[in-house]
């Protein structure tokens, strides 16, 4: 299975290979793996298809009624093995600059043939019988063509089609490092399968491209149709247009692999070796888009499995998914990651490789888990970060963790507070009075109660008043034990009711109490006057208080 890093190297402590490779179990996601075949094969459809209409880096030229189409043998010998092998055999054995007269069919038949040629993602046999019946070569001796200069390579189209054994590292003239192990990998359509051919075969390379000392040859139509980094190199207006050989930095002959294959072959898969962070790095620098969602695939499928339900062998490797996503900014595969992180944050917390996953990301999982609270889960969230203190060990690399479960934990309560009359009524509201009440101490609810009676003000204190006595009023309530703890806090709320009575009776709360409770409290207060404006909150002497 491909590695995954950034920057060349996966974070210390991280797992290195997580989850099963691309030669073991089934993969789930075959729609994700069919939606990208069909826009990497499109990719590689219009791309090579623009050789042909730009005449880019083209090396021979036919002449049919009159009409001339520039052409690349390359293609023409990868694709039209038998039209191309027609070609060779009636002209002379040296067709660069040539001009090569062709008799026998229409211009407009053949341009039809030429974009079936370049573009077509199927098998293109039947387009080539057809037109290689009508083809006849003109007789004449050819014409000197444009000044483009090649060295020679073996042409034989039987060669080119011919299957032997792979050896170890093939090595094609000028020691052309092609590895075994891509191979197996699969193309994106029957296009990207010749054009891969083409490449391990080494049939016609114009250019060696030398990368950690080993050398890959290659085409420059090929590389300047499919990355915009090649197009700008071998346009003219780069010193390396007019080399033979040219030398690459910052890339290791693995990844510049993985990118030859990919931009022949269109391949949806990267070989064991490869480090699929680093190759994102490379698909941004040499700008190849559908290497890039390539990669984003291999991540999601073999690090993340397609984000189904975590299992322990993916928790780690997702996090590591996490780390690169953020550090090559692949916001859709970061979102999902770190979505993936809130919906099981307790797990993927207390894993060990968590305390290596860079302190900003950790801010951000807080902040984005604190951000993800609602009415219905934020009694789970305070059982579950409470389940998280009290489950990991004091060591080192648990601070993080602790630390952060413990700011979720004080957010909760203050989100319950605020929204106490709305979360009672949820069901985790309920599975935590259930808790509490098999536990020993009800530390949660003593938690949330001290929030309440810290938090009192006019404007809170009637939901507050109205949300407890519909607990007290709960036969579930009344069985957990909770009774006497819930009138604790109504009594503190009622005794400030009736102090601040002519604050609160302006909140717009207050309209929504019980009258019996609004005239209660109205009768028990001490400040009744309507014409005075907003005082300071009275202060009752233990006499007055007592008689409340």
């Amino acid at each position: 299975m491909a590695h995954c890093g950034a920057g060349g190297a996966a974070p210390a402590g991280l797992l290195r290979s997580p989850g099963l490779g691309r030669k073991g179990l089934p993969r789930k996601g075959p729609g994700e793996r069919r939606r990208l075949k069909a826009v990497v094969s499109e990719q590689l459809s219009r791309d090579v298809l623009r050789l042909l209409r730009e005449e880019i880096h083209t090396d021979t030229i036919l002449s049919v009624s009159g009409s001339l189409f520039k052409v690349h043998r390359a293609v023409l010998l990868a694709r039209a093995p038998s039209f191309h092998s027609h070609i060779i055999e009636h002209t002379s054995s040296d067709l660069t600059n040539e001009l090569v007269p062709v008799d026998g069919v229409e211009a407009s038949e053949f341009k039809a043939f030429l974009q079936i040629v370049y573009s077509s993602n199927k098998s293109i046999k039947s387009y080539e019988e057809e037109i290689v019946k009508k083809l006849k070569v003109g007789s004449l001796m050819p014409e000197k063509g444009p000044d483009v200069s090649f060295p020679q390579y073996r042409t034989s189209s039987d060669r080119f089609l011919g299957k032997g054994e792979i050896p170890e590292d093939i090595t094609g003239g000028g020691d052309s490092f092609i590895s075994k192990d891509d191979y197996d990998l699969e193309p994106a359509s029957e296009l990207g399968g010749d054009l891969l051919k083409l490449y391990t075969n080494q049939y016609y390379p114009d250019i060696d491209i030398c990368v950690d000392g080993k050398s890959f040859r290659a085409h420059r139509a090929i590389l300047s149709a499919r990355s915009s980094y090649f197009a700008a190199m071998l346009s003219g207006c780069w010193a390396e247009s007019s080399q033979e050989c040219v030398t690459l930095q910052g890339i290791t002959h693995v990844e510049m692999n993985v990118m030859m294959h990919f931009i022949y072959g269109g391949t949806l898969d990267f070989p064991e070796k490869a480090n699929v962070g680093q190759i994102l790095n490379v698909a941004d620098m040499y700008g190849l888009e559908g290497l890039r969602e390539v990669a984003i695939y291999i991540l999601r499928r073999d690090y993340c499995n397609f984000f189904q339900k975590p299992v322990p062998r993916t928790w780690a490797s997702i996090l590591e998914c996490l780390i690169i996503a953020h550090s090559v900014r692949v916001e859709s595969l970061f979102a999902d990651c770190m979505n993936c992180v809130i919906s099981h944050f307790a797990r993927f917390w207390s894993e060990r490789s968590f305390a290596n996953v860079p302190p900003e990301i950790q801010k951000m999982c807080l902040s984005m888990q604190i951000q993800s609270l609602n009415h219905g889960n934020a009694a789970f969230l305070l059982m579950e970060s409470d389940r998280l203190i009290m489950g990991l060990p004091r060591v080192k690399w648990t601070e993080a963790a602790l630390s952060m479960a413990s700011q979720l934990q004080e957010e909760c309560v203050s989100f319950i507070v605020e929204n106490f009359s709305r979360i009672i009524e949820s069901e985790n509201f309920t599975l935590l009075l259930q808790s509490q009440a098999m536990s020993s101490t009800a530390h949660l609810l003593d938690k949330i109660f001290k929030a309440i009676e810290d938090g009192i003000t006019a404007e809170n204190s009637c939901s507050l008043l109205m949300a407890l006595d519909t607990l007290l009023n709960s036969e579930s309530t009344k069985e957990m034990g909770f009774t006497c703890r819930i009138q604790a806090v109504r009594d503190k709320l009622w005794t400030f009711l009736v102090q601040s009575f002519y604050a609160v009776r302006h909140t717009e709360s207050w309209k929504l109490m019980h009258l019996d409770d609004q005239q209660k409290i109205q009768a028990a207060a001490l400040d009744k006057g309507d014409d005075r404006r907003l005082g300071r909150r009275p202060v009752l002497t233990s006499s007055q208080e007592a008689r409340l």
